[in-house]
């Protein structure tokens, strides 16, 4: 049974070349409006998985649905699914404006509906001055704001972008990821965007799927993700971090420098619990575990090593007061946190380690 809010359900959803499982069966939903992005590092399958659901390739398994049809054997140009590409794909002998007009066109809807549509998404887009250029007088962020209004335009039940934002320079990037939320705020367009960046999975999702391997490792909002990953390999995709051992009984997990830290579940046994720097506390302490082995200033942050007996952990606080190198600490831990599943067989194991 699927539910009526979502706009997309993928269901078991798989894909076998010669010889390769380029993604394992595979499910999730989309809600109406909703904001997702699938998230890993190239060759996980995100690919794959965009191109089944657009119809450019057949999956080997599984059904896709919108809006509770199914259209998993459905050809592109009827699955009322826009994409946004890495490249943009921008008509270069038409102008501006007969870019944004040309789904519309194909689709033979009618002129005043067209005429409405058309100033309605060149004004969301802020393309005014642009529609009688030509793709290749525009900037890199031009051309992304045009084939998003070609996009939007013609109001699909989904929008996919694929990478959008991987060919610009890192300035330009972030000020386009701001745009895009916005643009994402006025519309409320369904969103599903693949991208092998955090930061920008991070600042402009609802929801992030984490895949590797052809598999989904595991999904959340972006903060939960961060802070209380479930799997070991979520916490160290999304940046720093130390992956610490601990003896765990109840909702209390005992370090292995002494102290403890609150769970946000109950269990027992041997683990690991995955610490942010930034959510560890130092102190001076002439009697402390710890010792500061290097301090280096950023600005707003000093970020520091700090070794513990056999360990060494990243620690990351504001610059004011620093501490020197040889400062003897106490560590504590500002938030409760989530117990990392268990490793497989044959995973490494590293007491502490950071990405």
């Amino acid at each position: 049974m699927t539910t009526q809010a979502h706009e997309l359900d993928v269901l078991d959803v798989s894909k076998a070349f010669v010889g390769t499982r380029a993604l394992l069966p595979t499910s999730f939903a989309v809600k109406k409006g909703e904001f997702v992005t699938i998230l890993g590092p190239s060759g996980c399958g995100k690919s794959t998985l965009l191109r089944i659901i657009t119809g450019i390739t057949e999956p080997s398994g599984g059904r896709i649905l919108l809006r509770d049809r199914d259209i998993t054997r459905l050809p592109p140009e009827r699955r009322d699914i826009a994409i946004v590409f890495q490249s943009y794909a921008l008509f270069p002998h038409m102008s501006v404006a007969d870019n944004i007009l040309f789904g519309l066109k194909m689709k033979r809807v009618p002129k005043e509906e067209r005429r409405r549509r058309f100033d309605q998404v060149v004004a969301i887009c802020g393309l005014e001055s642009l529609v009688t250029r030509s793709p290749r007088q525009l900037s890199g962020g031009q051309q992304q704001r045009v084939a998003l209004a070609r996009a939007l335009v013609v109001q699909p039940a989904l929008l996919l972008l694929d990478e959008p934002l991987s060919n610009l320079d890192a300035k330009l990037r972030e000020t386009l990821r701001e745009e895009l939320m916005a643009l994402h705020k006025r519309t409320g367009s369904t969103t599903l965007y693949v991208t092998h960046d955090q930061s920008e999975a991070m600042s402009m999702s609802d929801r992030i799927i984490v895949m590797k391997d052809g598999q989904v490792v595991e999904s959340g909002a972006p903060r939960s993700l961060y802070m209380r990953p479930r799997q070991r390999f979520t916490a160290l995709f999304f940046g720093h971090t130390n992956i610490v051992p601990v003896d765990v009984d109840g909702d209390r997990a005992r370090l292995p420098w002494g102290g403890a830290v609150a769970l946000i579940e109950k269990a027992s046994g041997r683990g690991e619990i995955s610490l942010r720097p930034e959510c560890l506390s130092l102190v001076a302490d002439p009697a402390g575990p710890g010792v500061v082995d290097a301090a280096v200033f950023m600005g707003a942050d000093v970020h520091y090593t700090v070794r513990i007996g056999d360990h060494l952990l990243r620690v990351r606080r504001g610059s004011a007061a620093p501490l020197a190198e040889g400062t003897r600490v106490s560590v504590t831990v500002d938030a409760p946190v989530s117990l990392l599943a268990a490793e497989p067989p044959g995973a490494a194991d590293a007491t502490v380690e950071a990405r």
